[in-house]
């Protein structure tokens, strides 16, 4: 008796396809960059989601929210990317996050503090490869120390 796998009869996407999910992708990041958020939205398609770790940001007006407050807390944001895989699902990025906090972000006021850290990113696309979701996950507690909003650790 034979079985079924999740990709039987999927044909993959073709490599040009999957090089150009993984240029939009690249396109989205240097939008974050530049902290142009009409250029970053610009990489989804009609319908838009976010998760930072667990928290969903459900639509467009949401995502578009959370990257204009984003990039006004954070002026000097920078993102680098250290390892990109790409699949027919997704288009994973490991990156380097890191910026000065200059306004409150999120409920955390700004201490003038700067937060460095990695951070790994799954875009899932829609039908005309324009982003869908992305999915962001990260050690907050990290980040949330290094902006004195949590205690730094014991040594011990």
């Amino acid at each position: 008796m034979a079985t079924s796998t999740a990709n039987e009869g999927r044909t993959g996407l073709s490599p040009a396809r999957r090089a150009a999910r993984l240029r939009l992708v690249e396109e989205h990041v240097l939008a974050e960059n530049r902290h142009d958020v009409d250029a970053t939205m610009g990489t989804f398609g009609a319908a838009a989601s976010f998760h930072l770790n667990a928290e969903p940001l459900p639509d467009r007006a949401a995502v578009t929210a959370f990257y204009a407050e984003l990039m006004e807390a954070f002026p000097d944001l920078r993102i680098e990317i250290k390892r990109r895989h790409a699949s027919d699902e997704a288009v994973v990025l490991e990156v380097v996050i890191r910026g000065t906090q200059r306004a409150d972000f999120r409920g955390i006021p700004s201490a003038g503090r700067t937060a460095e850290f990695p951070l790994c990113a799954v875009f899932d696309f829609d039908e005309h490869d324009r982003l869908r979701e992305e999915t962001v996950y990260f050690d907050s507690a990290l980040m949330l120390t290094q902006l004195g909003a949590l205690p730094q650790p014991a040594d011990g």
